[in-house]
């Protein structure tokens, strides 16, 4: 079993506890747990997809457990060749000035290779930089898949390209990976092959040496009935090959008739979506993703109705999404004539026709106690640029306060050794 820098810290951190509980006295039974409600060890998931940028990595690396960068893309090249069907058609040809009926060959493009791509969304350097500053973080980047023909394609015969994935992950020293395979398009009929890839995935990325995640679309009871899609996460199927389900509990206010404004992640939405994952998924596999951003509506005036009943009335613009960090900043500026809060997301009203739901440290305290009911202990969010300072402050103040023994080694030996 391979022993890495987090591991050594956490047996480290178990021996220097109980050495600080026989200096004070101290019986083990006085000592604070890691989470005495949840009787599980409390874990932050942060992705982020601005790879050039430094913004909250201070607080991230403060807060949270796991550091998830975009870095890699799967996609396929496809090559055609234009072939003889054996068959025959008929055509009106203009031969010596006269038409003719001439028979010609059929032909049909085949496809005749499919060429892996994984992209790297960064430079060596800007991955260089993430490892040199993870510390006691996890970095399992995300692997992005998201057209629907590379999709099939990967699923069609997962050891064909898990290993490309994997030695990538090896080669690179990452703690694993986590996996973002997601489509409206892609549902029930490949529920099964995904459950193959991530089977193959653990077979090649064991869970002695690497931590593999997949992020999931937020199943609830009869959801996938209205969103097909849903159908494609076998919640109970996927767990046995992974270490986290991360459950992407957001975006709720898309899509909607009218474009009527409304939460991004209410509190009733976030509670459906976690009863149906408590009774499918183990809850130390739990991951909670919430969203960094809000939305917001601008009312506008259209045309409605034909002929003589065609009149103008006011509908609301597709959702504009607002980044938390901006909204913490530019409060002040928003004109606002109302400000309340509505199942569970801070709803403001504009004297200039705007309706913004968004995300504040208010909103996301509540949340963290909804986990808490529910004795979920993994929380993320995506993602780390949008984030406000108060929200992965709340975030820091939600997990019990560890002391960072790799920056203790750090500094004692005068080297990174952690």
């Amino acid at each position: 079993m391979r022993l890495n820098r987090h591991d050594i810290l956490k047996y480290a951190g178990a021996a220097a506890a109980s050495i600080a509980l026989s200096m004070y006295g101290c019986s083990k039974t006085d000592a604070p747990t890691e989470s005495k409600q949840l009787g599980l060890e409390k874990k932050i998931f942060i992705y982020t997809q601005s790879l050039t940028s430094t913004k909250n990595d201070e607080l991230v690396l403060q807060s949270s457990d796991f550091w998830i960068p975009h870095l890699y893309d799967l996609s396929f090249d496809r090559t055609y060749e234009s072939r003889d069907t054996g068959k025959k058609k008929t055509v009106k040809k203009k031969i010596k000035g006269k038409w003719k009926n001439v028979s010609e060959p059929i032909y049909t493009d085949v496809l005749v290779k499919t060429t892996p791509h994984l992209t790297n969304r960064a430079s060596q350097k800007s991955i260089d930089n993430f490892v040199d500053k993870s510390g006691e973080l996890y970095i399992t980047p995300m692997l992005g898949v998201q057209n629907t023909e590379d999709i099939k394609e990967l699923l069609l015969d997962p050891k064909k390209y898990v290993s490309l994935i994997a030695d990538e992950i090896k080669r690179k020293g990452f703690d694993g990976i986590t996996v973002d395979i997601e489509r409206e398009t892609i549902g029930k009929e490949y529920s099964r092959q995904l459950v193959s890839f991530m089977e193959e995935l653990r077979r090649q990325l064991p869970t002695k040496d690497y931590t593999i995640s997949i992020a999931v679309s937020p199943r609830f009871k009869g959801s996938e009935k209205n969103y097909p899609h849903h159908a494609f996460y076998d919640y109970n199927s996927l767990e046995k090959h992974v270490d986290y389900i991360h459950l992407m509990c957001y975006d709720f206010h898309k899509g909607v008739k009218g474009n009527t404004p409304r939460p991004v992640l209410s509190d009733s939405e976030l509670k459906k979506v976690l009863d149906y994952a408590v009774e499918t998924i183990p809850k130390e596999k739990t991951v909670v993703l919430l969203p960094f951003y809000g939305g917001q509506w601008t009312v506008k005036d259209v045309l409605v109705g034909k002929g003589k009943k065609r009149h103008t009335e006011q509908a609301f613009s597709k959702p504009k999404a607002l980044s938390a960090d901006y909204q913490s900043r530019n409060m002040s500026n928003f004109n606002i004539k109302n400000k309340t809060y509505d199942n569970g997301e801070l709803r403001i009203e504009t004297k200039d026709g705007k309706i913004i739901y968004g995300q504040d440290e208010k909103v996301f305290s509540d949340r963290l106690k909804i986990l808490d009911a529910y004795n979920v202990p993994g929380v993320g969010g995506w993602r780390q640029s949008h984030a406000s300072t108060e929200i992965l402050e709340t975030y820091k103040g939600w997990k019990p306060s560890t002391y960072n023994l790799g920056a203790f080694f750090n500094r004692l030996f005068g080297a990174k050794l952690f």
